[in-house]
């Protein structure tokens, strides 16, 4: 970390590290005992959705309840401890709830997404702010509850469960503090690929290591048995709720099978891309539980600058492109699915969530720079709610579009010059060096010129 910085230690423009001060006092050690019940939460609530659970279903809601009230007053008595707003975590996990609840009947489901986000987001920030004699407690943390998982259920491999959290964890909190403490490191959307990554890992490790126990065998031609028997059960599951639903929904199915076995498929062969869209949303969230506990424990300053800032690559921009062009050529008789379309629909099924973020965010920043209330983003949107299930894909494609155009744009017609301040006067010829606050106070001047400096030159490229 010393190496990133000047001779006189003040940082370089966008480089603000993460203090190793760690999370003193009762608030430690509440984030502590919450990180072990939420992940002793996921072995429960997976038997309990198994049909495995020696509990009876109302003492798993109970718990489930117990634990979403927990965290959820967690975030209350930081945000209101600190005197620093909790990034509306608390309305967030309220509203997914409610909605989940509605859906399902039940609090279990809620409860598992709930308490695996917070063991990722929370851990991160434990891991990423402990201090040499913090970080070896924090990192006992998985032990502590694989431990307690083992004694409750008597089973190593339910136990293990409690673990899926911790890697992921780690990677957020590294890659953070990497982009905190260097003008080179991982940018916000690079920390999610790199968490996904290594929460993916964990889970095919998991599966690989539950399917030996169960089968005692990973020999290709046992797999590939269980998968085709898998699909089959899926394929026939999938046509029954074609055939109910959309006959009242969409139109009616009966009688054509072509048609219902070409959407089955169609749902079978993009589930790779959807399972990888669920884990970036669910680190996508983690990662906003974690920028917000550094805010709410004083580490404010480091979220700032690519830390904070969602970029979507023009690079990433064009293969979306390219595969919603390859994705409606691509296609089979009767619409089937060929290779080169389903590996297009997959492809765009991984970048959809993340555009379509972006999308939100440049036209959130397009009103705020001309001084429209943020209300007036969800009158926008209020005559789209029709198209729901469809909005994400034009958000996505919209922005998709800005990315890939506006250089071409900006070539073909100059930018206008941009207005440049007068320079800070030269610390040579102050009389005494700069305080720590001084040298943030300056930090804070010049990275907010330049972050308006650059979203006006984003916005007249668009």
């Amino acid at each position: 970390m010393n190496s990133s910085l000047n001779k006189d230690k003040t940082p370089p423009l966008g480089v603000t590290p993460i203090s190793r001060e760690g999370i003193r006092g009762p608030l430690g050690i509440i984030l502590a005992v919450l990180l072990i019940i939420s992940a002793l939460m996921l072995p429960l609530i997976v038997t309990a959705l198994a049909g495995l659970s020696p509990l009876p279903p109302m003492l798993t809601e109970g718990l489930s309840l117990a634990a979403l009230l927990l965290i959820i007053l967690y975030f209350t008595y930081t945000a209101k401890a600190s005197g620093k707003p909790s990034r509306g975590m608390t309305p967030l996990i309220l509203f997914f709830t409610l909605i989940t609840f509605y859906m399902t009947g039940s609090l279990t489901l809620p409860a598992l997404a709930v308490s695996f986000v917070f063991c990722i987001g929370e851990g991160a920030v434990l891991y990423a702010t402990a201090g040499s004699r913090q970080l070896p407690i924090a990192l006992l943390i998985p032990a502590f509850s694989f431990g307690i998982a083992w004694l409750l259920f008597g089973e190593a491999h339910l136990a293990l469960l409690t673990l899926l959290p911790f890697p992921a964890a780690l990677t957020l909190a590294l890659g953070t503090r990497s982009s905190a403490q260097s003008t080179t490191g991982l940018t916000r959307v690079g920390v999610i690929c790199a968490t996904s990554l290594a929460l993916s890992l964990t889970l095919t490790a998991l599966a690989l290591w539950l399917t030996y126990l169960s089968l005692g065998s990973l020999e290709l031609s046992v797999l590939s048995q269980k998968i085709a028997e898998f699909r089959e059960s899926l394929t026939q599951i999938l046509t029954n709720i074609s055939i109910t639903y959309g006959d009242k929904v969409l139109k009616p199915l009966e009688g054509k099978e072509a048609e219902v076995a070409n959407i089955v498929n169609g749902m079978i062969n993009t589930m790779p891309g959807t399972l990888v869209a669920l884990i970036n949303i669910l680190v996508a969230i983690s990662q906003m539980i974690t920028l917000s506990g550094l805010h709410v424990y004083g580490f404010g300053k480091s979220v700032t600058g690519r830390v904070r800032d969602f970029r979507i690559s023009a690079v990433s921009a064009f293969v979306f492109l390219a595969s919603w062009i390859v994705a409606l050529v691509a296609v089979g008789e009767n619409g089937a699915s060929t290779i080169a379309g389903t590996v297009a629909e997959n492809i765009i099924t991984i970048l959809t969530p993340g555009l379509a973020l972006a999308g939100i965010l440049r036209l959130v920043r397009y009103m705020a720079k001309r001084g429209i209330r943020p209300g007036c983003f969800i009158i926008l949107l209020a005559p789209l709610l029709g198209l729901v299930a469809y909005l994400p894909g034009i958000l996505a494609l919209s922005e998709a579009l800005i990315l890939v155009f506006s250089p071409l744009r900006a070539k073909i017609k100059p930018a206008a010059p941009e207005k440049k301040d007068p320079p800070p006067p030269s610390r040579e010829k102050s009389s005494r060096p700069l305080t720590d606050e001084e040298r943030f106070e300056q930090y804070c001047r010049e990275r907010q010129q330049q972050d308006s400096n650059n979203n006006e030159k984003q916005d007249n490229d668009s």
